[in-house]
């Protein structure tokens, strides 16, 4: 099966998912947890639809994004395969947020039904995935970075970056180097550090990664700028 339809299968599966799921659980269920995995919040059942309806949606944009991109001709042969090569990009985010997405549901709402029918409910083990998802999602992310061409849809995007082609294959090889270390990190933490501090080490090294991928993108925009001098 190929990727874009692969990816569309997944951004609907979690729809279907959930529609079965929620006639086995009772109508007032867990909808909220602190970062410490405590329930801080308790609603209905029904709420669980709003991610499956939000990734549709995020999945049919970003689709049709991908078809549009991948089907634009020009006359520059270089031109078209950037094109076609962040096409494939799209596609791979879409195939990896459906994953992602797809496992959070799933983990969501067996930790619902088990809460729901526990005198002590915990959210603990929602937060491990929560983290352990973050990281595989910035591996694979990271992996993607470096194949797509500049434009303004996917790839570490800031005006240093879209500066110049090569300022574009820097930053993304870079930036892509270091969201593949913080999700191997981020993987390390959600297996071997307390629940609690899981998804706290996730959000941290992300946003290191992100700081350190703009500050070299500034650097990157220097130097190609102060080439043209």
């Amino acid at each position: 099966m190929k990727t874009r339809h692969f990816a569309k299968l997944l951004t609907g599966f979690p729809m279907a998912m959930t529609l079965i799921w929620l006639q086995f659980l009772p109508d007032r269920v867990p909808i909220h947890y602190n970062f410490s995995g405590i329930i801080d919040g308790w609603g209905s059942k029904w709420t669980y639809l709003i991610l499956p309806v939000v990734l549709l949606v995020m999945g049919f944009v970003m689709a049709g994004t991908a078809r549009r991109a991948g089907h634009t001709s020009t006359q520059n042969a270089q031109q078209q395969a950037h094109l076609e090569s962040n096409a494939k990009v799209i596609q791979g985010v879409l195939l990896a947020t459906g994953l992602f997405f797809t496992g959070l549901q799933a983990v969501m709402l067996y930790v619902a039904g088990r809460n729901a029918a526990d005198t002590a409910p915990s959210g603990a083990l929602l937060l491990r995935v929560i983290a352990l998802g973050l990281g595989l999602l910035s591996v694979f992310l990271g992996n993607l970075m470096p194949r797509s061409r500049r434009n303004s849809l996917v790839g570490f995007r800031c005006a240093w970056s879209q500066y110049s082609d090569e300022a574009w294959r820097r930053t993304n090889r870079f930036g892509g180097l270091a969201l593949i270390v913080s999700g191997l990190l981020t993987v390390l933490g959600a297996v071997l550090a307390p629940e609690a501090w899981a998804v706290w080490i996730a959000l941290i090294l992300s946003t290191l990664a992100l700081t350190v991928s703009l500050c070299y993108a500034r650097r990157v925009y220097r130097e190609e700028k102060a080439k043209e001098v």
